[in-house]
């Protein structure tokens, strides 16, 4: 049975009854539904398998799913529950230059701001300054007065430079600290939209990282800075476009301290789909799970010292509940065969107040077994080749990119195959096919 719901935006005055619980107004019509004046969304109780919870309005029945209770009443009447939980992938036919530099070679983080909380989870402005100790390690963050810290979506900046620098190490090249490139490659790379609002967003977002003095104990390759210092020294529109709106052309300089940490490979890679991820929670827990749990089978923590290693301000209970709703939600997706949380599960116990997070490749291995049958197996165009691989063809894989010692990851290699499966190339043997990919591939650095 299907229902139609009409919900209003908070702090909506409104003279019918509110239901406070879902800060949301609705109102009874014959053979319709529920109507207001703002938005119409249609949802199947049938389809999502949930329990009504039923509340009376004077001489109507109003019924109202329970995942309601869980959603902000503006996640939900952007209809948040009714898309993929992760954001669409913008751009799934970039140009051949983004494809060239982004597609083949793995988006690099360095591991010191994946393990400390250097950018913040809030996307409002924040001038606070934050002191954040743990275990020896001390991070100070003075915020530009006028932009406040930068965030966790801003780190893409960071991961698109510290990227394109990578590239060249890995390639025998000492690369300087400036680097110059296109503002509409970051943002296609990062899987942010190209409008006239992104690029000022953008703009933004290189005044907070730029603006913001750290101090911190961790050194970079013997690096211990004995200042203050901005992640990014500086940045520079170096073209515009005609009527001044937009970056072009933009010039950053990196930090010392940033720039040994890429000179002493204290990096890790990246899935792409990191970019994909809606909330900066998501994106915190996606780069801790990778830092601590990485190609292992799992990695436990428990919920105050996670909370406190993601530099959330939240009290504990209030972010317990935010782990709750992120965990159910990837779930979910999960369960209807959408796309989910890249390479890691996670689970909430909640008698323990324990999370662990679990490698997919991990649990896949387990689940395969010693071996899938040998016979050629079919590939649809939408169909992950991770499900058809053998145990033994991982094994090998691995042991290949370890031996090649050239920088590449088993799990980019995979997502890279299956791009090529999902154009249409349809092998006889998919494991003969993905060694060979593999064996290609590791011949040099990414």
């Amino acid at each position: 049975m299907s229902y139609i719901v009409f919900l209003l935006p908070l702090g909506y005055q409104s003279t019918e009854r509110r239901l406070p619980e879902y800060r949301t107004s609705v109102t009874r019509v014959p053979n319709v539904g529920y109507q207001s004046t703002e938005r119409r969304l249609e949802f199947s109780t049938e389809k999502i398998g949930l329990e009504l919870l039923k509340y009376r309005r004077y001489d109507a029945v109003i019924e109202v799913p329970k995942f309601l209770k869980s959603r902000s009443s503006r996640s939900v009447a952007r209809g948040e529950f009714m898309q993929n939980i992760l954001l669409p992938d913008r751009y799934p036919n970039a140009d051949f230059f983004i494809a060239d530099i982004f597609d083949a070679i793995p988006v690099k983080g360095d591991r010191h701001t994946m393990e400390h909380p250097f950018f913040a989870l809030s996307t409002k402005k924040d001038i606070r300054s934050i002191e954040y100790e743990r275990e020896g390690v001390k991070i100070s963050l003075s915020p530009s007065a006028k932009y406040g810290l930068p965030t966790m979506m801003d780190k893409d900046i960071l991961l698109f430079v510290g990227s394109l620098l990578m590239r060249e190490i890995n390639a025998g090249r000492l690369p300087p600290k400036t680097v110059r490139f296109s503002a509409h490659d970051l943002m296609v790379t990062t899987n942010r939209e190209t409008n006239g609002k992104a690029y000022r967003l953008l703009k933004d977002a290189f005044e907070r990282v730029t603006g913001c003095m750290v101090t911190t104990s961790i050194k970079t390759k013997d690096y211990k800075g004995s200042s203050g210092f901005h992640i990014l020294e500086s940045y520079d529109v170096i073209e515009s476009s005609r009527d001044g709106r937009r970056m072009v052309r933009v010039e950053v300089t990196v930090s010392d301290w940033f720039y040994n940490a890429l000179i002493g490979r204290e990096v890790l890679t990246l899935n792409r789909e990191y970019f994909r991820l809606r909330k900066p929670l998501e994106r915190r827990l996606y780069e801790l799970a990778r830092k601590h749990c990485g190609k292992q089978p799992a990695w436990q923590i428990g919920l105050d010292n996670l909370r406190e290693k993601c530099g959330s301000l939240s009290p504990l209970k209030n972010f317990r509940f935010q782990m709750k709703e992120i965990i159910a939600a990837h779930t979910q997706a999960e369960a209807e065969h959408k796309p989910a949380f890249p390479d890691y599960v996670i689970a909430f116990e909640t008698d323990t107040d324990l999370v662990t997070f679990k490698h997919r490749l991990a649990l896949l291995s387990a689940m395969i077994g010693q071996s899938l049958t040998p016979t050629p197996v079919p590939v649809r165009a939408t169909l992950s080749a991770r499900e058809h691989l053998s145990h033994t063809t991982f094994l090998k894989a691995k042991n290949m990119v370890e031996d090649a010692w050239t920088g590449w990851d088993l799990g980019a290699l995979i997502e890279q195959f299956n791009d090529q499966l999902n154009k249409g190339f349809h092998p006889r043997s998919l494991n003969a096919a993905f060694l060979g990919f593999v064996r290609k591939k590791v011949q040099q650095r990414p």
